[in-house]
């Protein structure tokens, strides 16, 4: 409790399209309810902002 990533009701306190990134680092993928394809577009985000960290961190 008190991460700001989950609810009481167990989902992401952010309603989508921003659910995936919680705070400290921390990402949830599949909860948008959203089948499949909120799943995967979840992951893309957070590949994407995952490569987006590792390409900056050398800058």
């Amino acid at each position: 409790e008190g991460d700001g990533l989950f609810n009481k009701d167990g989902f992401p306190e952010a309603g989508y399209p921003d659910h995936w990134k919680g705070k400290n680092g921390l990402y949830c993928a599949g909860f948008s309810r959203r089948g499949l394809f909120g799943i995967s577009e979840d992951a893309r985000k957070i590949a994407d902002d995952i490569s987006n960290h590792l390409l900056n961190r050398h800058k």
